[in-house]
Formats: C-alpha cells, sequence, structure tokens
C-alpha cells in the first residue's frame, strides 16, 4: 500500500484472487488481524473469522478504567501526519482524538525527582535527512522491484530497509555522518519497549523514527482499544474472544485445521482454506531479550505444526519482556502530565529491570505507569514492582496503591547478523503463503500500531488480491466494510419530515417501496431532472417511481421475448435521464442485474463505443437491452444509413449485440394503472451480499 494515495482510489483497482466465500482465519484481534480482516472484507471476502486469547481485541492496545479515567497500557500515541492508515481506520468509525500538547517530553533525575525538557523537534531534525534519503531508497527500490516479475510486489515493512540498515545502529550511523542516536530519538524507542539502540539494527530505529516525526502528537478519546473494539465491531466477520488457540495443523490436501479452547474450558474444531497468524504466537521457542538464559519457551512448538523453514526462521527471533506497571503515588504533584525518561536506566543495559519511563496521563489524578523491562528469569513482575516503588521512594514520592501491572511479549526482532544473512528475504519470498499460512504483526512490520496496520492491509493486497482489469468472478466489493457502525451513525429522523421514522432495511429497493407506500412521503418529490441550462425538466414522486420500477419489474418477469430470469443481466442503453433511474430501479425490483453502458451516438459509424458495448455485452452474457423507444428508432436509422454509405466499401465496422431491445418508456407510458406491485412485492428481499449491478470501467473491455 501507497502511504501517499487515498486507501479507497488503491482498492478501487483490486480485486480478491480466490472465491470471495474462502474461508480464512485470523489467529489475533490486534491491530495486525482486525486490519488484515478489514483489508479482507473492503475486497469482498465474506467468511473471515478471527481467534482472539483474551476477552477483548486490540492486542497490546489495551486501555483501562482507574477511578473514572481511560488509560492506555500499551499503544496509545500517534503522530498526525505518520499515521494514515490508523486515520483512515479512525475516520471510518468517527473516532475522535485529543492533541497532547500540553504533555511535557523530559528527563528525570530518579535520585531527585527534577526533571528537565528535552529538545525533541532538534533531534528527530537532526536525523530527518538520513530518514527521508531511507525512504528514498525504498520507493526508488520498489519501482525497480515492480519491473522484475520475480518480486512484482516489491518489498514491505522491515523487509523494506533490511538489506540496507542491517548495522548496529552505531556502526550505521557513524557510516553516514552522524556520531549517535540522538538523544530524544534514543530514549523514546527505548522507553516505548524497543530495547537499547546500541542492540538494534539500525533498520528498526528507520521504522521507529519515520513513524514518529511527523506532526502533532494525539491520542484517541476513551482509549485506543475503543477504537479496535469498534472496528471488530463494525466488520462483517465472526469474531471469537476468550478463545485460546492449542495446535494448528496444516493437512497435505491445503484445508486448515484448528483447536481452541473457549472460556469454559471446551475444546472446539474450526477448519480454514488461508490462516493469517499475528502477535508471538509462533515464536515461543525463541529467545528473550537480554535474558540470562538461552531459551525461555512459554509453550509448547507442537502449538503449530512448523515447517523446517518455519522452525529456523521462529528460533532466530528474539521477543521482550515489557512490563506496564500503574502505580498511586503521593509526593509527586508538582510533576505536570507528560512523559519522563530516566537517564540513567536508559543509557545503562545492566539496569534492566528499573524503570525507564514514566507518563502522568491525566493532570487531576495521583496515578502514574511506569515502564520497564523484564528479562523472563530472575527479573519478573515482582522485581519489576520492587524497583518501581523504590524509584518512587528515592524521587520524595511514596506509593499508595499499586494499582495493576501488565507483561507484554513485545517487539519480535532478530540481530543484525540475522538480518544480514537474508532473514526477511526468506520471511518474504518463502515463508509467506507456505501451506496456505501468512504472517503479520511485529517482527515483519515493526512494533507500532501504524506500521502493524499498513502492512497488514499490504500483505492482503499482495496476496489476496489481483488487479487485472476484469475480475475472475462476479463479486460485491464492500464500499463501507464497517457498515454496522456507520448505520449507527445515520440520523433516524428525517428533518424535512419530523414525524417519519428512518427504517433500517437492507436494500434500495426496500427503501423504495418504504418510501413510495408511505403516506407521507409517496407524494414527495423523489428526484428531480435538470436539463444544461438548469431549468427543471422532469421529476418523479416517491410513488411515481415506486409504481413505476414495479411496472418495469413486472414486464422484466413475464417477458417472453427474452425469457428474463432472476440474476440475468440486462444492458442499460440511456441518455442521461429519469428513464434511466426507473430502469434501474425496476431491475433492482425484478433483481435482474442491471448492467449501465454508456450510449453510443447512433450519428457515429461504428467506433470504440460500439465495440465497447459489444463486448461488455459478451463478458457479462447479457440477455437483453432496456432503452427507450425514441434512442432505438435513431440507432435503427443509423444503422439503415451506414449501410447504404458502406455498400459496396467492403468493411466491416463494430454492430450492436444481436440482442432484443425492451422499451421501458413505451411500458410506462401504456400502463394504466399501478398493478402487477403486489404481484412483486411478494418477492424475497435480497442479501446484503448479493450482486446488486455491474459497471464497467473505460478501460475494463478493451481487451475482450
Amino acid at each position: 500500500m501507497d502511504p501517499e494515495k487515498p486507501i479507497e482510489d488503491q482498492f478501487s483497482k483490486l480485486h480478491p484472487c480466490f472465491p470471495v466465500n474462502t474461508r480464512i482465519g485470523i489467529v489475533g484481534g490486534g491491530p495486525s488481524g482486525l486490519s488484515a480482516a478489514y483489508a479482507l472484507c473492503k475486497l469482498g471476502y465474506s467468511n473471515v473469522t478471527i481467534v482472539e486469547k483474551n476477552q477483548s481485541v486490540g492486542g497490546m492496545c489495551e486501555s483501562v478504567e482507574i477511578e473514572g479515567r481511560i488509560y492506555d497500557l500499551g499503544g496509545q500515541v500517534l503522530a498526525a501526519n505518520s499515521a494514515p492508515f490508523i486515520f483512515h481506520l479512525a475516520k471510518e468509525i468517527r473516532a475522535e482524538t485529543e492533541d497532547m500538547d500540553f504533555h511535557k517530553f523530559a528527563i528525570i533525575d530518579s535520585s531527585t525527582g527534577k526533571y528537565e525538557d528535552m529538545k525533541v523537534v532538534d533531534d528527530y531534525v537532526s536525523i530527518i535527512s538520513l530518514t527521508l534519503k531511507l525512504q528514498y531508497y525504498i520507493l526508488t527500490s520498489n519501482v525497480i522491484c515492480q519491473q522484475d516479475e520475480a518480486k512484482s510486489s516489491g518489498r514491505m515493512g522491515v523487509h523494506s530497509v533490511s538489506n540496507i540498515a542491517w548495522d548496529l545502529s552505531p556502526e550505521f550511523l557513524k557510516g553516514h555522518g552522524l556520531r549517535s542516536v540522538p538523544k530524544s530519538v534514543a530514549y523514546g524507542f527505548t522507553a516505548s519497549g524497543y530495547g537499547f539502540v546500541q542492540d538494534m539494527p539500525y533498520a528498526y530505529v528507520h521504522e521507529f523514527t519515520r513513524t514518529s516525526m511527523a506532526g502533532k502528537i494525539r491520542r484517541f478519546k476513551g482509549g485506543y482499544a475503543s477504537v479496535w473494539q469498534k472496528i471488530s465491531e463494525g466488520l462483517p466477520i465472526q469474531v471469537h474472544c476468550k478463545a485460546e488457540v492449542l495446535a494448528v495443523r496444516r493437512k497435505p490436501a491445503g484445508i486448515i485445521s484448528i483447536d481452541v479452547r473457549d472460556e469454559n474450558g471446551e475444546k472446539q474444531g474450526m477448519e480454514f482454506d488461508k490462516i493469517i497468524i499475528s502477535g508471538a504466537f509462533p515464536f515461543g521457542s525463541g529467545k528473550t531479550y537480554r535474558s540470562p538464559s538461552p531459551n525461555i519457551a512459554e509453550f509448547s512448538p507442537e502449538h503449530i505444526d512448523t515447517s523446517e523453514l518455519e522452525r529456523e526462521m521462529f528460533s532466530k527471533v528474539q521477543t521482550i519482556d515489557y512490563y506496564t506497571t500503574v502505580l498511586k503515588i503521593t509526593g509527586l504533584e508538582h510533576i505536570p502530565m507528560g512523559f519522563y525518561y530516566f537517564g540513567e536506566f536508559m543509557d545503562d543495559p545492566s539496569s534492566i529491570g528499573h524503570p525507564v519511563a514514566m507518563q502522568r496521563f491525566h493532570a487531576d489524578t495521583n496515578v502514574f505507569l511506569f515502564w520497564s523491562y523484564g528479562n523472563s528469569v530472575d527479573i519478573k513482575g515482582p522485581k519489576v514492582t520492587e524497583l518501581a516503588v523504590n524509584t518512587v521512594t528515592s524521587m520524595g514520592g511514596e506509593v499508595e496503591k499499586v494499582v495493576l501491572q501488565r507483561r507484554f511479549k513485545y517487539f519480535p526482532h532478530v540481530n543484525s547478523q540475522d538480518m544480514k544473512n537474508g532473514f526477511y528475504d526468506k520471511l518474504e519470498f518463502q515463508l509467506q503463503g507456505q501451506q496456505n499460512t501468512y504472517f503479520v504483526g511485529g517482527l515483519m512490520a515493526f512494533e507500532l500500531t501504524e506500521r502493524n496496520s499498513s502492512y497488514a492491509l499490504a500483505l492482503v493486497c499482495k496476496h489476496f488480491s489481483n488487479d487485472s482489469p476484469v475480475p475472475e468472478f462476479p463479486y460485491v466489493k464492500r464500499l463501507f466494510p464497517l457498515k454496522s457502525n456507520s448505520q449507527a451513525w445515520i440520523s433516524k429522523q428525517l428533518d424535512e419530515s419530523p414525524e417519519v421514522e428512518f427504517p433500517d432495511l437492507s436494500s434500495l429497493n426496500g427503501y423504495l417501496r418504504h418510501w413510495g407506500t408511505n403516506s407521507v412521503t409517496r407524494k414527495k418529490t423523489h428526484y428531480t431532472w435538470i436539463n444544461d441550462r438548469g431549468e427543471a425538466v422532469g421529476g418523479r414522486t416517491y410513488g411515481e417511481l415506486h409504481a413505476n420500477a414495479s411496472h418495469i419489474a413486472h414486464k422484466l418477469l413475464t417477458s417472453q421475448k427474452p425469457i428474463i430470469k432472476n440474476g440475468d443481466r440486462v444492458l442499460l442503453v440511456y441518455t442521461p435521464g429519469l428513464d434511466f433511474i426507473e430502469a434501474f430501479f425496476g431491475c433492482l425490483r425484478a433483481q435482474v442485474i442491471p448492467v449501465p453502458v454508456i450510449p453510443h451516438d447512433p450519428m457515429q459509424r461504428g467506433g470504440q463505443a460500439l465495440l465497447q458495448i459489444q463486448n461488455i455485452a459478451k463478458t457479462c452474457d447479457a440477455v437483453g437491452i432496456l432503452s427507450t423507444f425514441g434512442y432505438h428508432t435513431s440507432v435503427r436509422a443509423a444503422s439503415v444509413k451506414n449501410m447504404i454509405l458502406m455498400a459496396g466499401k467492403g468493411k466491416c465496422s463494430p454492430q450492436w449485440p444481436d440482442l432484443p431491445w425492451l422499451y421501458t418508456d413505451s411500458w410506462i407510458r401504456n400502463s394504466k394503472n399501478i398493478l402487477h406491485q403486489e404481484d412483486i412485492a411478494e418477492r424475497s428481499e435480497p442479501h446484503p451480499d448479493d450482486l446488486c449491478f455491474l459497471q464497467f470501467t473505460s478501460g475494463s473491455t478493451s481487451d475482450c
């Protein structure tokens, strides 16, 4: 996905490359899993299931209420101009944000509690030229890759920079004329749970800086978790929370079977055709960052029947024990809202366990958040809490209460040597898609919600879609995949008719029938046609359009030449006007698929427009042409004229499809009343996933 282009524009050119009812399972309901589900629904896939072990979705974007205030324990802030995908999703659910202008960014002395502001802007500006240089490299590399059939979709996520920024950060920066990572960048990186910069390949630092440096810092009102919860509720998918995945088995036939334990402790099986695994699920046999033990396994590797390549890859992955500890404190009332970095613990990796950062989230409470690292051996939750309490005491405060603590298995990553040896090449070019299995999350994307979200969207577009001019099969493209939330925003009262409530119906035809028969609205004007001089030259009330649509539907379904059945396709060939609207709604009511085409100018001989109509008719297997008597008369007259002019010249020009013409304007004009309405009304309403109409773009039929 290109962050410089609107998401809607990018999805508009893509089609699903598998049947839309393909069973797709997603393990993990965090930002990666939900973003993947969003992209799948956007493409038209209709059988998507998320399995989440926690009681709610959101992953490490966890929000809790403490004494009536919301606190984000994991992901919480976004740079306004560096998170286009997250803000796109937030816009769809109308999530509100607030600027964090009054939050300080400061270094605090753990022994005195004194603090001084950091030069955040200056530090990020000092590294911006290198960041932009690397981004330019990524952009040009992807252009080159798009010309290479073996790498047709280019690089994405950490992979995009892994082959040039695999050096440890200090060495990489020295090679580019910088003495060290600027303090604000280094401290922000470490405080956010990504380890100490001197341990990490610069590729990870780059992903952090490019997502953190542009625009105001914002957070979501109501907590970050509420955003993902609304997205989950709005998507047309199945979501199973409190469902722990016990085993994943990939069968030779391509079917994927998973065993799940629900909240009641009962086991159940699920089967999928494709599976997307997010988060740290596969990395249980990997290593813990800065742990004295070389290999800490938290669950059996039998959770997933890993291939030899998967075992090789996952054994190289390290994760970080990252703690959020919430303390209620007295004696630190003088400290303003903000983020505070403990410099002595930031600069000394041997002090692991001590808090690296502290936040006062709300100015009018005495609740503070502390972030620390553990090592899964001798520095765990109790020790982390003890060291945080000691730090508060040394600053002159007193801990009234340990409110809670969370441990996150955070930031899966690899070391510099493994990155240099092509870890990400293998991951993207060999592992993704093997045995119908795909991986999203922090290892591939870098552990930031924007990076996770954008990578998940890009992976789905790369592996579950194609951009061919014509889709392989008909499908329904969802313009608004978050439909249930959209419905909640619709006003249930019409301003122009305050006594009429807006119904919750499933189709356009249902709404037309409702308003066309309602005693208040049926005589109100629904459409007015305005000519090119701005004059109103025609109109239809709700009742008139309802009656005319019913009559057209009846004529379609009782036609003998041709015989038209449910699901048949008919071309709509109309000059702009109300006749087209009536025909369109008549098709919907008859559950016949309308295929609008641009009308060919009868006075022109052949030409590209008529060739496109031929191709469209052939491609969609149309059974007839709906139009007006006047337009078809002009077509026939022009055809006779062309035959006379071309006689004896031996030239052959495109002809109209050999299909019956049906005149909807004549049907309406000859109708004495609005009989047959009851016959049509008894037909079942279409389902939301049923095909409504087919629209061919100007370039989609040239090669048919």
